[in-house]
């Protein structure tokens, strides 16, 4: 199998992958990735955690999304004052 660019096994790439999720890009491919990861050091299986992943990765978003919306609001808001 081949390893996504998308992972948590460093910080760095935790926090990227994260930024990548807040931003909503890419961020199906990561959710497929980690509904079928297993353990470390063991091969994908489909689907293995699926409902766990849908919902971390959806709420992730929406908290994500409204929080990078307010800022950009908070900063145009601040500039216009």
């Amino acid at each position: 199998w081949l390893e996504n660019d998308q992972k948590f096994s460093a910080t760095s790439a935790s926090v990227r992958t994260l930024f990548e999720l807040a931003t909503t890009e890419m961020w199906v491919d990561t959710m497929y990735a980690a509904a079928d990861s297993v353990a470390p050091y063991m091969a994908p299986r489909r689907d293995n955690k699926q409902y766990g992943a849908a919902i971390f990765f959806c709420l992730f978003i929406l908290v994500g999304s409204f929080f990078v919306l307010n800022l950009c609001v908070g900063v145009i808001v601040d500039k216009f004052n």
